[in-house]
């Protein structure tokens, strides 16, 4: 088996995934000034990992790529569960790939304690080959669940997949641990998304004083420029949120007359 190019149109298609789902982050940031979307990666199973599992399933190496529903691995982070569901609801409504198989650990976890939602996708890649249908598996997870699920897919791996009952016991705790952690986050999520918000305006703002400070120096304003560079400079020291709003209305008027915006 020419192993090199059995995979291509696997590799092709996590790195068409991963760029899809990017650009859904910007489309989400760009429209609404933020995104369920934290992070994405994606992964092709390696030969070795394919062989061991074909045979730990007993697939015969011959079918593995027909049998096998995650040699194409996406993972997608969010911050709040609510937004697990938002994710769920934009793949079940997609075009350009098919929901094969569709599990929620989310509300009905694992005995283990292991929370994610899962798609199996069959997704349509165009090829040198010609077209080619890809299954990829997709898991959604928030971050406290990420770092649990890497966590015990760590000791599951040094344990050889069966980890003693006193690391899981605590594992299970640490599960719940994770799980409260997410419902405090969501519980406060509109304070969080407020203060992000508060915090990218100011952030602007302070981008747009300091452009006009210098913007004023370059058509020879210097006086004016120096008196209203050392106006923010107490503003920012005191760090008072009226009085910037105040000073950046200031600015933007002595902009418009110098004609420097």
């Amino acid at each position: 088996m020419d192993w090199e190019r059995e995979l291509l149109p696997y590799h092709q298609t996590a790195d068409e995934l991963r760029a899809k789902f990017n650009n859904l982050a910007l489309q989400f940031t760009q429209a609404e000034n933020r995104t369920p979307i934290f992070s994405v990666e994606t992964r092709v199973k390696t030969v070795p990992s394919i062989m061991a599992k074909a045979h730990r399933k007993q697939i015969p190496i011959d079918r593995a790529f027909s049998e096998m529903d995650d040699i194409v691995g996406v993972r997608i982070i969010c911050r709040f569960v609510d937004d697990i569901f938002i994710i769920t609801r934009l793949i079940n409504s997609r075009d350009d790939m098919r929901v094969v198989k569709e599990k929620d650990f989310v509300r009905s976890h694992k005995p283990s304690g292991y929370r994610s939602y899962h798609f199996v996708v069959e997704y349509n890649l165009n090829t040198v080959f010609g077209k080619q249908t890809v299954r990829a598996e997709i898991q959604i997870r928030t971050l406290a669940m990420n770092f649990w699920a890497v966590t015990e897919h760590g000791l599951r791996y040094k344990y050889q997949g069966i980890i003693p009952e006193n690391i899981a016991s605590r594992l299970v705790k640490a599960a719940e641990a994770a799980h409260v952690l997410d419902s405090e986050l969501g519980a406060i999520r509109d304070e969080i998304l407020d203060a992000e918000k508060l915090a990218k305006n100011r952030e602007e703002m302070v981008r747009d004083i300091i452009h006009s400070i210098q913007e004023l120096y370059q058509v020879s304003e210097t006086s004016t420029a120096q008196e209203m560079y050392n106006k923010f400079l107490n503003i920012w020291e005191v760090q008072g949120e009226e009085d910037l709003n105040h000073f950046y209305s200031d600015m933007q008027s002595i902009a418009q007359v110098h004609k420097v915006r």
